[in-house]
C-alpha cells in the first residue's frame, strides 16, 4: 500500500489546529500547515504581492488579503512524509492549487453558533476572528466557503462535537485504525 497524505481543511475557528494536536496524541503523523514557516504568504490582491506589515484588526488589511500556501515548501513537505498515512491541517485562499497534491481532502463542518464561539476564544491574540468585526467576517465567508469546497469532492466531518469525537468521527470515516499509520 502507498502512502496516503490526508488533506484536513475548515473555516477559521473550525477546529483544524485541534484536531491535528489530537491526531498527533493518538501517534498519528500530522502537520499544522498554517505555523510552518515558510509554507504561506498573505498576498494583498491589490497589488499581487506579500504584505509587508499585515494586521488582522485592520479591515482594509483583511479584505485584501489572500492566506496562499507556498506550494514549493508543500510538495517538500509531502515527499518527506515518513508514515503511511499521515494528516496536514489548514485552509488557503488557493485551495484549488493544492487539494489535488492529497489523496483525500477532509472538510470540517461547524455550525455558525459554534464557530463564533470558537472564534470569541481567541479574544486577546492577534489571531484571525478575534475580534466581533473579525468574527462577522469570517462568518461572510460562508457563501464562498460552501461554494468552493463542494467542487473539491470533500469527505466531510462534523466538528460540533468535543475534539476527541470529532477525531473518532473522522478515522472511522476514512476507514483508518492505528493499523493504518
Amino acid at each position: 500500500m502507498g502512502k496516503q497524505a490526508l488533506f484536513i481543511t475548515g473555516m477559521p475557528g473550525s477546529g483544524k489546529s485541534t484536531v491535528c494536536t489530537h491526531l498527533r496524541s493518538r501517534g498519528f503523523e500530522a502537520h499544522d500547515l498554517e505555523s510552518l514557516p515558510d509554507m504561506f504568504t498573505m498576498i494583498d490582491t491589490r497589488t499581487g504581492i506579500a504584505f509587508q506589515h499585515f494586521e488582522n484588526d485592520n479591515p482594509d488589511d483583511q479584505q485584501y488579503a489572500h492566506w496562499r500556501c507556498n506550494i514549493r515548501p508543500l510538495v517538500r513537505l509531502l515527499s518527506e512524509q515518513s508514515t503511511t498515512t499521515a494528516f496536514y491541517c489548514g485552509i488557503a485562499a488557493n485551495l484549488e492549487e493544492i487539494c489535488h497534491l492529497f489523496n483525500r481532502n477532509i472538510v470540517l463542518q461547524i455550525s455558525d453558533e459554534n464557530l463564533r464561539a470558537h472564534l470569541k476564544k481567541r479574544e486577546g491574540t492577534s489571531k484571525i476572528g478575534h475580534s466581533e468585526a473579525g468574527r462577522n467576517m469570517v462568518l461572510s465567508w460562508r457563501p464562498w466557503w460552501n461554494e468552493t469546497i463542494h467542487t473539491l469532492n470533500p469527505i466531510y466531518v462534523d466538528a460540533n462535537a468535543d475534539p476527541d469525537k470529532t477525531v473518532d468521527t473522522l478515522l472511522t470515516k476514512i476507514h483508518i485504525s492505528r493499523e493504518n499509520m
